[in-house]
C-alpha cells in the first residue's frame, strides 16, 4: 500500500497534471454550464491547473524568471488582448464575444506560459510528445469511424470534430513532428505515419497536405543536419502517393473540372465577401464572433452564396484581424517577427524542440492562408506551447 502511495504521489506532479491537459485536448468538445456561465471540459481543467499553479508560490519564481526573460512577447500578447477587447466593445455580441477571448486566448496563452515555465528546457519535448499521442489516440479512434461509415454526406472523415478540417488540422502538425521525434525508431515513425496519413487521407483536406509539404520544405532549408536530398525525396513521395490516391475523387475531379459548385468556388466568394467586411471595418475589426452576421448581410451584393453556415472567413490572417483590430494584428505581426528573428538568431533550428516548435508555427501560418487555423480551443493551445516552448 506504501508502495502504491509512493508511486502515487510520484505520478501526481503538477508537470503531470499539465501533460495530461495537453493529451485531453479535444475534450474541449465536452460543454459545461459552470455557475450559469457556458464552458467545457478542457477549460475547466486548464482553470484548475492555473489556480494550482499559483497557489504553490515556488512557481511564482519560475514564472517571474520566464516572464522577465521574455517581456517583450508578453506585452505583443497584452496587445493582442488589447484589440479583441477594443474590437467586441465597439461591435456587437459582447458576452459572446468575451467567451471567445477567455476560451482561444486568455487561457490558452496563460495555460501555455505556466506549463512552460514550469518545465525545464530538456523537459518541454514531453510536451510534444503527449500532443503526438493524443493525435495517435484521437487517430485510431477515428479509424474506428471510417469503418463503420461515420462520414460526412460528402463522404468526408471528421471523427469526433464538427468538420474534416478541424480533424485535419489537429493531426497533421502530429504527422510533421513525428518524423522529428522518431529520428531513430523506425518502426514507431512508420506505424505513426501510416495511421496519422490514413486518417488525413480520408478528411480528404487537401490543404492540409500542401501546408504539410510546405511545412517540409521550410524545416528542409532551416535545419542544418537535414540532408536536402532526402527532404527533396520524401517531397516527391507524398505529392505523388497523394496524387494517385486523389485523383478520381469527386472533390479532385470537382476542383480540376472548375465546378462551379466545388469546395474552393465557395470559399473564393466567402475570400471575397470577407475581404469587403474587412475594407469596411480594417481599424477597429468587427469583433471576434460576428462574421457569421456580417457575412450573411452583405449577401445582397453577391450572386447567391454556396454556403451560408460561415463563421469564419476561412483564412487566418483575415480571422485575427477583423477579430482584433488593427492593433491586435499589429501586435501578433510583431511578435511572430521577433520570435523567427530570435529562433534562427540564437540557433534553435540544431534541437529538436526548435524543430518542433518552428514546423507547428509554418504549419499554422501557411494552412492559415486558406482555412482558419488558430481559432479553436485545443489548435490555439497547441500554438502557444510550440511558440513559448522555443523561448
Amino acid at each position: 500500500m506504501n508502495k502504491f502511495r509512493e508511486k502515487f504521489n510520484q505520478l501526481a506532479t503538477l508537470e503531470n497534471f499539465g501533460l495530461g491537459i495537453v493529451f485531453l485536448l479535444p475534450f474541449y468538445l465536452i460543454k459545461i454550464d459552470l455557475l450559469g456561465l457556458p464552458t467545457n471540459l478542457l477549460e475547466v481543467l486548464m482553470g484548475i491547473f492555473l489556480l494550482v499553479f499559483l497557489v504553490d508560490k515556488n512557481n511564482w519564481g519560475k514564472l517571474k524568471s520566464f516572464t522577465q526573460i521574455n517581456k517583450k512577447y508578453i506585452l505583443g500578447f497584452l496587445l493582442i488582448l488589447l484589440g479583441l477587447f477594443l474590437s467586441t466593445f465597439l461591435n456587437q455580441n459582447i458576452f459572446k464575444g468575451l467567451g471567445v477571448i477567455k476560451g482561444w486566448f486568455i487561457l490558452p496563452f496563460f495555460f501555455s506560459l505556466a506549463l512552460v515555465s514550469l518545465l525545464e528546457k530538456e523537459k518541454r519535448i514531453y510536451i510534444f510528445k503527449t500532443y503526438l499521442f493524443s493525435s495517435f489516440c484521437l487517430a485510431l479512434l477515428s479509424l474506428g469511424f471510417l469503418f463503420f461509415g461515420q462520414l460526412t454526406f460528402d463522404q468526408r472523415l471528421k471523427g469526433i470534430f464538427n468538420s474534416p478540417n478541424y480533424l485535419a488540422m489537429y493531426l497533421a502538425p502530429a504527422f510533421i513532428i513525428s518524423f522529428l521525434i522518431f529520428k531513430k525508431n523506425y518502426s514507431f515513425k512508420y506505424f505513426f505515419w501510416v495511421i496519422l496519413g490514413v486518417v488525413l487521407f480520408f478528411t480528404y483536406s487537401y490543404l492540409a497536405w500542401l501546408a504539410i509539404c510546405g511545412t517540409i520544405i521550410g524545416i528542409g532549408l532551416t535545419a542544418q543536419k537535414m540532408a536536402p536530398k532526402k527532404v527533396f525525396l520524401l517531397l516527391v513521395s507524398m505529392v505523388a502517393l497523394f496524387l494517385i490516391l486523389t485523383l478520381r475523387t469527386e472533390k479532385m475531379r470537382d476542383f480540376l473540372n472548375l465546378n462551379p459548385r466545388s469546395s474552393a468556388a465557395s470559399r473564393v466568394i466567402i475570400w471575397r465577401s470577407a475581404s469587403q467586411i474587412w475594407r469596411d471595418n480594417w481599424i477597429f475589426g468587427i469583433g471576434p464572433s460576428n462574421f457569421q452576421e456580417k457575412y450573411l448581410a452583405d449577401q445582397k451584393y453577391y450572386p447567391p452564396y454556396l454556403e451560408w453556415a460561415v463563421p469564419h472567413p476561412h483564412s487566418f490572417y483575415l480571422t485575427l484581424w477583423l477579430s482584433t483590430s488593427l492593433v491586435g494584428f499589429s501586435a501578433f505581426t510583431l511578435m511572430l517577427f521577433w520570435w523567427l528573428r530570435d529562433f534562427l538568431k540564437n540557433k534553435k533550428r540544431e534541437t529538436v524542440l526548435g524543430l518542433i516548435s518552428l514546423s507547428i508555427i509554418i504549419y499554422f501560418l501557411l494552412h492559415g492562408l486558406a482555412d482558419t487555423t488558430y481559432f479553436k480551443n485545443d489548435l490555439a493551445v497547441v500554438f502557444w506551447l510550440a511558440f513559448l516552448s522555443a523561448l
